[in-house]
This record gives C-alpha cells, sequence and structure tokens, in this order.
C-alpha cells in the first residue's frame, strides 16, 4: 500500500493519506498507461485543438469511431491491473469525455458497458 503527504494544511503531514494505490492523466491522448502499480489507465481520444492556453500545443489522439478506446480497454484487460479508470467522463471541451452527446449518442457509454463487464469477468 502506498501513502500520500498531502501539502494542504487541513491535514497534519504527520498523518499520511493511505491509499491503494496512484495514477496520473493523459490516457486520452496516449492511450493504455500504466505506471507499474495496480491501475490501468484508459481514454477515449483527446483533441485541444480548438482550446487556449499556454500549454496547449494542439495534440490529437483521434478516437477512429471507438477504436482508440476499444485497444486501450484491451490492453487493460490484458493486464494485471486491479482497477481501471477512465479519464474522461464529461470533458466535452478536450473531446475526451464518454458521456451520451450529440456528436457520439450512447457509443462510449456502451463500450463502457461491455469492456467493464469483461474487464470484471477476468477474475
Amino acid at each position: 500500500m502506498s501513502s500520500w503527504t498531502p501539502t494542504c494544511s487541513s491535514t497534519p503531514r504527520s498523518r499520511p493519506i493511505r491509499a491503494d494505490d496512484f495514477y496520473s492523466w493523459g490516457a486520452s491522448i496516449t492511450g493504455y498507461r500504466e505506471e507499474g502499480g495496480n491501475i490501468a489507465q484508459i481514454g477515449p481520444g483527446y483533441d485541444e485543438r480548438q482550446l487556449n492556453g499556454s500549454d496547449r500545443t494542439g495534440r490529437v489522439a483521434r478516437r477512429n469511431n471507438g477504436a482508440f478506446y476499444r485497444q486501450s480497454w484491451e490492453a487493460a484487460i490484458a493486464s494485471n491491473n486491479r482497477f481501471v479508470a477512465i479519464e474522461t467522463w464529461n470533458e466535452v471541451d478536450e473531446a475526451s469525455d464518454i458521456a451520451e452527446s450529440i456528436e457520439f449518442g450512447r457509443q462510449y457509454i456502451d463500450l463502457t458497458h461491455e469492456y467493464a463487464r469483461k474487464f470484471k469477468s477476468r477474475r
């Protein structure tokens, strides 16, 4: 089990928060990721070309009609990770959402349901 010492003043540093594991963002851009722990990180794709900001460089990971998301799920299922983190369910502005939308309908909700069942049944 990992521990994390928060930097905010509301929790004393002498009492670290215990966590099962950790992950960092980026799977919507790169596809399946893991950082040597128990969490598979996946995302449906990403597109920041319409966003302003100094940290926006025009990064794009095309969804390819769900193929990008499917490949990430399949890698997560093949892994030995205990958890899967889906990034992100409602980030419409970054085109990394899986929520129901006019553009994709329920496609990503249905894919999530299908692959989450497969992920859970492998144990």
